[in-house]
C-alpha cells in the first residue's frame, strides 16, 4: 500500500560496464531492500490498523489506494522515460537536453499533479452513491504534487546512476519513517485521529522528497545546472505514455478492489478488512517482483543468440522454482492465514476466507507473472497491453457489479478470478509468440 504505483517495472536501461559480482551483489541488495520495504509496510498497516478503529482503517487504506492511481497517472510515464533517455543525454553530453528534461519533468510532476488531485477528489464527490467522510480523501490529496514529485526524482537520481542511494530512500527510509511517525503519534497522543494519522504518512513523502533531491544534486552531471535548457516536450511525452501504459493497468488492478468498495458501497470496514487481507496475500507477488531481475537479464541474452531450446528450458525452471514456493506459501496461509490477520487486530481474522482467495489469485500471478516480460522482450509491448488493459476493464466491470449487491468477500472472488484470467492469457500468448 505504501509503494505507490507499479514502480518495479523498469524500461531498459544503459548500464556502466562492471563486473558480475558487482552486478551479482548490487541486484541482491535490491532485492533484500524491496523485502525489508515490504516488511516495513506491512508493519505500517499493522500499527494503524491498531491505533485507528475498523471504520477509519478502512477510510486510510481507501485514500492510500485512490492517491496510488492519480499518482501513477499524475506523471505521465515521464519518470519511467528518463530511465530511458536521461543516461542516453549524459553519455552523449547533451546538458541544455538534461537540464530541459528535468524542468519538464518537475513542473508536469507538479502541475498534472495538482490537477489530477483535483480531478479525482470532483469524480468521486460526484460518483459516490453514499454519504461517506470525504476529509480524509481531500487531506491526502493535498500531498500529491508532493508524492509525484518524489516518483520523478527516484527515477531520475536512478538514471543519474544512483541506484542504491535512491532505494534505499524509496524502499526503506520512507516507509521507515512512516512507521516511527505513525506509530509515535500514539506515545503523544491519548486518541489517535484519522486525520493526524493521514498527516503523518504524507509528511514522510516530504522528508523523503528532500532527501531525493539532495542525492540528485549531489550527482547530477557536470554542467547541467549552468546549461541553458532545450525542451523536446512532443518526443517526451509520446515515449512516455508507451511506458505509462502497463503500468497504469497493473496499479488499477492492485488497487481497484479497494477503490471499488470504497466509491460504490462506502462500507470502510469492509474496505479495511479486505486491505488487511490483500496486504498478506500480496507478499507471495515478492518473489515474481525480485527474480525477475534475476531472469530477465538470462533471457535477453537467451533471445539475442537465438537459442529458442535455451529461453523454453528457463521458462521451464522458473515455473518449476514459483510453484514450490507459491505452495509452500499458500500452505502457510491456509494454516496460520488466521493468525497472520490477527496481527491486524483480533476483528480482522473474519478476512480469513477472503485472504485464502485473494492468496490464490497472487500465486497465479507469481507462477505466470513473467509472461508479460517474456512477450515485451519479443517486441510484442502492444499484444500485452491490449490484453492486460481487456483483463484490467473486466475486473473492474466484474468489481462493480458485485460489489453494488455484494459483500467484500464477493469482490475478491471477482478481483482473483480476473487476476488468474488476465495472466493464464498472457502466458498462453507468450508460448504462441
Amino acid at each position: 500500500m505504501l509503494g505507490l504505483g507499479h514502480h518495479d517495472i523498469h524500461p531498459p536501461t544503459p548500464q556502466r560496464a562492471t563486473n558480475g559480482q558487482s552486478r551479482t551483489v548490487g541486484s541482491g541488495f535490491i532485492v533484500a531492500t524491496a523485502l525489508c520495504g515490504y516488511a516495513l509496510t506491512c508493519f505500517l498497516n499493522m500499527v494503524a490498523a491498531r491505533i485507528l478503529s475498523a471504520e477509519e482503517f478502512g477510510a486510510f487504506s481507501a485514500t492510500i489506494s485512490m492517491v496510488a492511481i492519480v499518482c501513477t497517472v499524475a506523471t505521465l510515464g515521464l519518470e519511467k522515460c528518463a530511465l530511458r533517455l536521461l543516461p542516453e543525454y549524459v553519455q552523449r553530453k547533451l546538458q541544455s537536453r538534461t537540464k530541459g528534461y528535468l524542468i519538464f519533468g518537475i513542473a508536469i510532476s507538479v502541475g498534472v499533479g495538482a490537477l489530477c488531485a483535483s480531478g479525482a477528489f470532483v469524480f468521486y464527490d460526484a460518483a459516490r452513491p453514499h454519504s461517506a467522510n470525504l476529509e480524509p480523501l481531500k487531506q491526502m490529496l493535498w500531498f500529491v504534487p508532493t508524492i509525484t514529485l518524489f516518483l520523478f526524482a527516484l527515477e531520475v537520481a536512478t538514471a543519474f546512476g544512483s541506484t542504491i542511494g535512491s532505494t534505499v530512500i524509496y524502499r526503506l527510509i520512507v516507509p521507515a519513517a512512516a512507521v516511527v511517525a505513525v506509530s509515535g503519534l500514539s506515545l503523544f497522543v491519548e486518541h489517535v485521529t484519522l486525520r493526524e494519522t493521514i498527516f503523518a504518512f504524507g509528511a514522510t513523502w516530504v522528508v523523503g522528497l528532500l532527501m531525493m533531491v539532495i542525492l540528485i544534486w549531489r550527482r547530477i552531471p557536470q554542467g547541467v545546472a549552468a546549461a541553458r535548457a532545450e525542451y523536446a516536450p512532443r518526443d517526451w511525452l509520446t515515449q512516455s505514455v508507451g511506458y505509462l501504459g502497463f503500468s497504469l493497468i497493473m496499479t488499477l488492478f492492485n488497487q481497484g478492489a479497494i477503490v471499488v468498495l470504497e466509491v460504490l458501497k462506502g462500507d470502510r470496514v469492509g474496505v479495511g478488512l479486505m486491505a488487511a487481507a490483500m496486504q498478506v496475500a500480496g507478499f507471495i507477488v515478492l518473489a515474481q517482483t525480485a527474480t525477475a531481475r534475476v531472469y530477465s537479464p538470462q533471457l535477453a541474452r537467451l533471445i539475442t543468440a537465438g537459442d529458442a531450446a535455451g529461453e523454453r528450458a528457463l521458462m521451464r525452471s522458473r515455473m518449476k522454482f514459483m510453484v514450490l514456493i507459491s505452495g509452500v506459501f499458500l500452505a502457510l496461509v491456509v494454516f496460520c492465514g488466521r493468525e497472520m490477520l490477527g496481527v491486524f487486530g483480533a476483528s480482522y481474522r473474519d478476512a480469513y476466507p477472503t485472504l485464502i482467495v485473494l492468496t490464490i489469485g497472487n500465486c497465479a500471478n507469481t507462477i505466470l507473472g513473467f509472461a508479460p516480460t517474456v512477450l515485451q522482450f519479443h517486441g510484442a509491448t502492444k499484444r500485452t497491453v491490449v490484453i492486460a488493459g481487456t483483463g484490467m476493464i473486466i475486473a473492474l466491470i466484474g468489481m462493480t457489479l458485485v460489489a453494488r449487491s455484494g459483500t467484500y468477500g464477493e469482490v475478491a472472488y471477482a478481483y482473483s478470478a480476473a487476476l488468474i484470467a488476465t495472466f493464464v492469457a498472457l502466458h498462453i500468448a507468450s508460448a504462441k509468440r
